[in-house]
């Protein structure tokens, strides 16, 4: 992690600790954003926060994220090495694979249902099942090495009109 970061106070105090509860992307494009509690610019990428002394929720831009990892080292929750070794490397993959379905489900708009299947046998993949009224009428998959299955599932769960369903299978 880049520790040479300036460290600015916002509106959420840096002396509190904060949990890190989860991470989403929610597409600007779809008008559905919103803004970091910490600095109130539009974000895409939201950490959701705990304070430890207030128990108040929060969501937070990833850069401000970075700054809470940074001074507090943000220790409960999913964390620093989470952050740095899986919600970073997912994110590229995640907005991939939501272009992707919004881009299948405009040209077949009778799709409702995704389903997501994480399969661990020989390599990770991820499975999709498309279903239309209950039946399942495509399926596609995909190869990955690292993967944030909570903000991939939040992240697709933005998406108008479509219901997400998550199961993990392993040999």
């Amino acid at each position: 992690m880049n520790t040479t970061k300036r460290i600015i106070q916002r509106q959420l105090p840096l002396n509190e600790k904060y949990i890190l509860l989860s991470t989403n992307y929610i597409s600007l494009i779809d008008g559905i954003g919103c803004t970091c509690d910490n600095c109130n610019k539009l974000i895409a990428n939201i950490a959701t926060v705990k304070s430890e002394i207030t128990n108040k929720t929060y969501n937070v831009g990833f850069d401000c994220l970075e700054t809470f990892l940074i001074n507090n080292q943000l220790l409960d929750g999913k964390g620093v090495e989470h952050y740095e070794t899986v919600v970073k490397k997912s994110l590229s993959k995640i907005k991939k694979i939501r272009i992707d379905i919004k881009e299948f489900i405009s040209k077949n708009p009778f799709i409702d249902t995704v389903e997501i299947i994480h399969e661990h046998w020989v390599q990770d993949w991820i499975t999709f099942h498309y279903f239309s009224k209950g039946k399942m009428v495509w399926n596609d998959n995909t190869k990955f090495k690292v993967m944030d299955f909570d903000m991939l599932v939040n992240s697709l769960s933005t998406i108008k009109n479509l219901t997400v369903k998550f199961i993990k299978n392993e040999k």
